[in-house]
């Protein structure tokens, strides 16, 4: 990946987690905006902040081969995306950028994490999440 093992990453279910988070904003008021200087409010949910070091962990948990972590360049990255170099681009840009300043840019106070208003269910576990993946099309 182009960015280190231990930059902070959201990771979130797509497939449940979600659902969770736009029924908390639309069930309950919201927070007013985070920053005196802007009336726009910013909203990101995600289950908990991860690593690409603590995602190969628990894959080596999980699966019955070892896993590594390898840092390379946005590049190098962008081109194992087969399908669509453009899309790799932009992932590899986005890895890089939560590097540099974080995934939320770097701005202090201007983003509400959704996980921190209440919610009806609790976001999917990453650990839940890699143990419920069916990871056999690896080894075919």
């Amino acid at each position: 990946m182009p960015c280190t093992a231990e930059t902070p990453i959201p990771f979130i279910d797509p497939n449940k987690d979600p659902a969770i988070f736009v029924k908390a904003l639309a069930t309950q008021p919201l927070p007013p905006p985070l920053s005196p200087d802007n009336s726009v409010r910013q909203f990101a949910g995600y289950a908990t902040m991860t690593t690409a070091g603590e995602f190969t962990r628990l894959l080596n948990n999980h699966l019955p081969v070892e896993v590594y972590f390898e840092e390379t360049s946005v590049d190098a990255w962008a081109g194992l995306v087969v399908f669509d170099r453009e899309v790799g681009l932009g992932l590899a840009e986005m890895y890089k950028y939560c590097e540099t300043v974080d995934y939320f840019g770097g701005q202090e106070g201007g983003t509400t994490i959704i996980t921190e208003l209440a919610l009806e269910d609790s976001p999917t576990k990453m650990e839940d999440w890699v143990k419920a993946q069916d990871w056999s099309f690896l080894f075919k």
